[in-house]
């Protein structure tokens, strides 16, 4: 990561470069991670344990709240459901139940649709 920064602001002083990837590149970076861990964990863990994971799109939380409403237009505009989750949304009653008892190594995401084509 801190490697890529660095040839980022090359790139970009620059005016060219290749393999930069953005101001979002940590996040994205950090929460494959945390998917990817939970498929680990998933295979590590059979014999005692279901591990999933829930990857949430836009939330509604203050540091969303505090973003210029043009840009929360555009946001929502991206969003087929055409708003942001509430937090209480993601209880995920459903993986913590029986119900799901041979569901393990899953990420659901909850994006109101963001991610389909």
């Amino acid at each position: 990561m801190w490697t890529a920064q660095a040839a980022g602001k090359i790139f970009k002083n620059q005016g060219k470069g290749n393999d930069y990837h953005g101001t979002q590149a940590a996040y994205n970076a950090s929460k494959a991670a945390a998917v990817h861990l939970a498929k680990c964990l998933a295979v590590e863990w059979i014999e005692f344990a279901r591990v999933n994971c829930i990857s949430p799109g836009y939330m509604l939380t203050e540091m969303l709240t505090n973003e210029a409403k043009e840009l929360m237009s555009h946001w929502l505009s991206l969003i087929p459901g055409r708003r942001i989750c509430d937090a209480a949304e993601l209880k995920g009653v459903f993986l913590a139940s029986d119900a799901c008892c041979y569901m393990t190594g899953a990420n659901v995401v909850i994006d109101g649709g963001y991610t389909l084509p």
